[in-house]
């Protein structure tokens, strides 16, 4: 059955003024190929036989129908999946971010076409295959621009001592790093085409929907971690508590198997989750969160478009994004003993210049404090409005 695709009860209203919405948090966009169905046009699918009808179902030449299979599975609510071609039979870099795709609406960035995902899974082209290493790169500058989250796998060959090097010796770094999240070791589960014979598979969809049911029961704010693996038999290499804590300091998800419960996720860091960072989104809820409550503003707000740029316009809009601010904070979802230490909304001349003015530029800047209240992560949201009159 499909779960909720946003936190519980996040809608909020103000009086007299306007509405904004929390969007949807765990719609995941799968990218790959497929037996059938559309060619590099997003669809959307709300179960696992709906995308069997679809697609085809399994195939032992790809890992996409084991990705959303796994994904249902663990909680998935919302599957986007985009399939991709190749004469060749195996997708390559160039069927991924070919140079010009993304002025083309070609590879993953075929996604412009859908109106919004918030999860990218990218399951190799064979099952226990790899994804060609230059594409996760670029997926993640993507995510960036989408406000989306990547859910990365490395190398099937990869060791505990070589993968902490993996993300950085492949560009996943910088500031779009926030918006990724490395998982390891991979899954092992029955394989279906192969009556019900254990294989080893990439463990994106399985975290995908970890991440959707954990989202669907404690909200986005909560890390999606300490939670069981559905429909996991085992992992391909058990961690030691030691290799986990290395591992963890190096910004890896470790995935474990703990008596008595089976395989679970162990671990909530982004790519800038590394210790020596000391990044503000080091934490994948954190960085979730953020990129929850811009999306939701940026949306919401879209009504101001055109409207005169001045004063009443900002008060509007900082008392509409304070309503929505303020219900998070009463879900639990930022700290604080008062709304005063949890979160400020600003909208006014200290968020902007007066050639934004000019040029019709409005900022809403919305401080949050996700761990404790003296620490405050600012996003801005930036929009766009007619030009002061008179």
């Amino acid at each position: 059955m499909p779960v909720p695709e946003q936190p519980p009860g996040v809608e909020i209203e103000e009086v007299g003024g306007h509405i904004i919405t929390g969007v949807p948090t765990a719609i995941c966009a799968f990218v790959g190929s497929c037996a059938q169905g559309p060619v590099e046009d997003p669809v959307r699918v709300t179960s696992y036989p709906e995308f069997e009808g679809t697609f085809g179902g399994l195939s032992s030449d790809s890992g996409l129908g084991y990705a959303v299979q796994d994904f249902f599975a663990n909680g998935g609510g919302s599957a986007i999946i985009l399939r991709l071609v190749t004469e060749d039979g195996v997708l390559t870099e160039t069927d991924y971010v070919g140079a010009g795709f993304e002025d083309a609406d070609k590879g993953i960035y075929a996604l412009a076409k859908a109106d919004l995902f918030t999860l990218l899974c990218l399951p190799p082209p064979v099952p226990d295959g790899d994804l060609p290493q230059t594409v996760w790169k670029a997926a993640l500058a993507y995510c960036a621009r989408r406000r989306a989250f990547l859910i990365v796998d490395p190398p099937a060959a990869v060791t505990p001592s070589t993968v902490t090097g993996w993300p950085a010796d492949h560009g996943l770094t910088g500031d779009a790093a926030r918006n990724g999240a490395v998982y390891f070791p991979r899954i092992r589960r029955p394989d279906p085409l192969r009556n019900g014979a254990v294989g080893d598979f990439a463990a994106c969809g399985a975290v995908a929907g970890v991440m959707a049911r954990t989202d669907a029961d404690r909200g986005v704010w909560t890390a999606p971690a300490n939670a069981g693996l559905a429909g996991v038999s085992g992992l391909t290499v058990v961690l030691t508590d030691g290799q986990n804590g290395t591992l963890n300091a190096s910004g890896i998800n470790c995935l474990r198997t703990f008596p008595g419960r089976g395989p679970a996720v162990w671990g909530a860091r982004t790519l800038a989750g590394t210790d020596a960072l000391h990044d503000e989104f080091k934490y994948v809820s954190v960085r979730r969160l953020a990129l929850y409550i811009e999306e939701s503003v940026y949306r919401g707000t879209q009504w101001a478009v055109f409207e005169p740029n001045g004063e009443p316009l900002w008060t509007r809009l900082g008392r509409s994004v304070g309503a929505f601010m303020r219900v998070l904070f009463q879900q639990g979802a930022i700290q604080g003993q008062t709304a005063k230490d949890a979160y400020f909304v600003r909208c006014d001349r200290t968020t902007m210049t007066q050639d934004d003015i000019d040029q019709g530029l409005v900022t809403v800047m919305v401080g949050f404090a996700p761990v404790k209240p003296a620490e405050f992560v600012v996003i801005r949201i930036q929009l766009s409005a007619a030009a002061p009159t008179g």
